[in-house]
């Protein structure tokens, strides 16, 4: 009346899954719960049939208590007997088959036989439907593999460790050496002539294998064909199989980049050497200035000591101070210098905070009243004295000349301060920072 074959799931419920039926089901297989564990839902022909891996009967299905939990639905559904006949793929039970009849008692031992044959048919089919479907599965996989290899821009070549021979390689790899694919297959890794001994090359790949590293890389030559050679790098990754112990090695030409850094050397060591004559410039003019420089100022210091006109006094200062600008504008060019070879260093000594001010506004003050602008210098009264503050005196200039120096070339009206006043830091009461502001409007 009904035939119906289900499968043994491997789940905690240890349920029989049914996947194909045919006769009078009417809903029968959605209203019960068959499983094959040992309970009351285990214990009817089907599961026992699993577990036993014997066919089993119900001869009536309203007087056999192990059928009690599904007699009601099948009586009402005219099942009066059943028979359970294991299935196997690989000598392992997976399934059951499952037959009902409309009448007591009516299965006989040569019909238990014949369905035995036919379940073990079944089962046939069902191992050589999937056997074709893995086959297709693994056939669209290598297909796939062998697009994804063949696509790569770098020759991938698949390594016998132990014969030391390709075994499989990609397009790439043939296009660059210049080999057909046959003439690949019988060579091995030594036969492109790597600048290793084979001992050496073997005893990388060992390295690989045996998990010392994850995977690994080495830069070599390759020889084509032809005889030419070009750089390579190569990343080496163990493949272990059942068979033979692989490596997958990943060989990509780095001869452009080896050009490129060849060429980055070439032009580091012209820009070091450029650095070294620009050097050796600066040291030269900073001598053949400071020489005539010295001997301007060492007169006017002495015309200073000499001259008793105020007025004239304050034009030998004019000369003294433009002077000492131009040495600190030398010094500033010997700086720059000494900042790109790494050689600036900070010079702390005791410094006059008030005579640098003097000096700025002294140089600053004339410009600034040509232009309308008022020039203030402001210093706090609790300022140490002079020679107390440890500062690089020849920097602190540098800075104020260059700020005050663009404060009056950009501002057009009002007025420049520079201010100094002393922080005292709370840790250390016999300590103190200085604070200098260049403002403008």
């Amino acid at each position: 009346r009904m035939i119906w074959i289900g499968f043994a799931e491997q789940n905690a419920e240890k349920s029989i899954r049914p996947r194909a039926w045919a006769g009078h089901e009417d809903g029968f297989l959605e209203s019960v719960t068959i499983c094959w564990g040992e309970d009351e839902f285990g214990n009817g022909p089907a599961g026992r049939a699993i577990r036993t891996g014997i066919p089993q009967f119900c001869r009536s299905i309203a007087t056999d208590p192990d059928f009690s939990p599904w007699a009601s639905d099948a009586i009402r559904r005219g099942y009066a007997s059943s028979v359970a006949v294991p299935l196997r793929m690989e000598y392992k039970v997976v399934a059951v088959m499952n037959i009902y009849a409309k009448h007591p008692d009516a299965f006989d031992a040569d019909e238990v036989s014949l369905l035995e044959d036919l379940g073990a048919d079944i089962m046939y089919g069902i191992m050589v439907i999937r056997t074709r479907g893995e086959r297709r599965k693994a056939e669209e996989e290598l297909r796939r593999f062998r697009a994804a290899l063949d696509s790569s821009a770098d020759a991938i070549f698949l390594i016998d460790r132990t014969e030391m021979r390709f075994v499989d390689m990609n397009h790439t790899a043939c296009d660059i050496l210049g080999y057909s694919r046959d003439e690949l297959l019988s060579m091995g890794p030594q036969d492109i002539k790597p600048a290793y001994p084979p001992e050496m090359l073997a005893s990388v790949f060992d390295t690989v294998i045996n998990g010392h590293v994850e995977y690994g890389v080495i830069e070599t030559l390759h020889h084509r064909k032809d005889g030419t050679k070009f750089p390579v790098e190569i990343f080496l990754r163990a493949l272990q199989s059942e068979q033979k112990t692989l490596l997958i090695a990943s060989a990509r030409d780095i001869n452009e980049r080896k050009q490129m850094e060849n060429e980055l050397r070439v032009a580091k060591e012209a820009a070091e050497s450029a650095n070294r004559s620009k050097g050796e410039f600066l040291a030269n003019m900073s001598h053949e200035i400071r020489t005539p420089m010295n001997a301007i100022l060492g007169f006017s210091n002495l015309l200073y000591s000499i001259v008793t006109d105020e007025k004239e006094k304050s034009y030998l200062e004019a000369i003294r101070t433009g002077g000492k600008n131009l040495l600190t504008l030398i010094n500033d060019i010997l700086d720059l210098s000494k900042i790109e070879s790494g050689k600036m260093e900070i010079l702390f000594e005791p410094v006059n905070v008030r005579v640098i001010f003097d000096e700025v506004r002294h140089i600053f003050s004339l410009k600034a009243s040509q232009k309308g602008i008022e020039f203030i210098t402001e210093i706090s009264e609790n300022l140490p004295e002079e020679r107390m503050l440890l500062l690089d005196e020849t920097r602190l200039r540098q800075i104020l000349f260059n700020l005050v120096g663009n404060a009056i070339k950009f501002t057009k009206r009002g007025h420049i301060r520079i201010s100094a006043q002393n922080i005292h830091t709370p840790n250390d009461p016999d300590t103190t920072d200085l604070s200098i502001t260049v403002e403008d409007t």
